[in-house]
């Protein structure tokens, strides 16, 4: 995870999943280690950039990442290209959203993927298997890539190998799986540099409604996974043994 977070900011959206459930699984003796370990592998990281005296400009990073391109969405299938209609020249998630709590774009963001965070974090109390961790945090990073802005065509694949790992366990999984792949594809085909020209004369005029359509079904996925976590989910579960730590 430390080399997770320290690679990818979207990583850091699964930060707070797998602290839960490593308290869980292993107490907070086992969170103490495995922060401990976290800490030592993020010092061996950053250690080269401290002996070239170029430390404060690396923590920099984050904020140079997310200021990049700071618009609504950034070619990504996902609510706010849905309700932008893929507006060129992007919309700046500074912008307010419209309605009554006159919200911008990052802002309302921020809101619904803490909602999602939090809806994942209750599922993880009542967690039995590892493999239902590695659901949760797929599950987070779809949420992610459907309200976060600012997100790029392909910043959807951190998911793909979490689901993978699960998806032999649902019938639903497997189907979910299969058609994000798609989405995916057809997210990177139709915006990237070197293949979008291909798209728009293979596709035509069906380009943009395809998009729009692709960006419903993100959102349907992620609303259909919910249901399937939330009814999964068993409050009485909350009494049992946590799952033990996979070897």
């Amino acid at each position: 995870m430390a080399l997770a977070a320290l690679t990818k900011p979207q990583a850091w959206v699964v930060l707070p999943l797998a602290a839960l459930s490593t308290v869980r699984c292993n107490g907070w003796a086992g969170f103490g280690r495995a922060a401990l370990g976290g800490a030592v592998v993020a010092a061996l990281v950053l250690a080269p950039f401290a002996v070239a005296g170029r430390l404060l400009d690396l923590l920099t990073l984050p904020g140079q990442i997310s200021s990049v391109m700071p618009v609504a969405s950034a070619n990504a299938h996902n609510i706010w290209w849905l309700l932008t209609g893929g507006a060129v020249p992007f919309l700046f998630d500074s912008e307010q959203v419209g309605g009554p709590l006159a919200l911008t774009y990052r802002q309302a963001g921020l809101g619904l993927i803490g909602l999602v965070a939090l809806f994942a974090l209750w599922r993880a109390w009542f967690l039995t298997t590892v493999w239902e961790l590695f659901e949760l945090a797929a599950f987070t990073i779809q949420g992610w890539f459907c309200f976060t802005t600012a997100a790029h065509e392909n910043h959807q694949f951190l998911l793909f190998p979490l689901l993978a790992a699960v998806c032999w366990r649902s019938r639903l999984l497997a189907a979910l799986l299969a058609l994000l792949v798609l989405l995916f594809s057809f997210n990177v085909l139709v915006h990237d540099f070197g293949l979008a020209p291909f798209a728009d004369e293979l596709l035509g005029r069906r380009n943009g409604q395809l998009q729009r359509a692709a960006s419903l079904l993100n959102l349907m996925i992620l609303a259909v996974w919910a249901g399937r976590l939330a009814l999964n989910g068993r409050p009485a579960r909350a009494s049992a043994r946590a799952p033990s730590a996979p070897d």
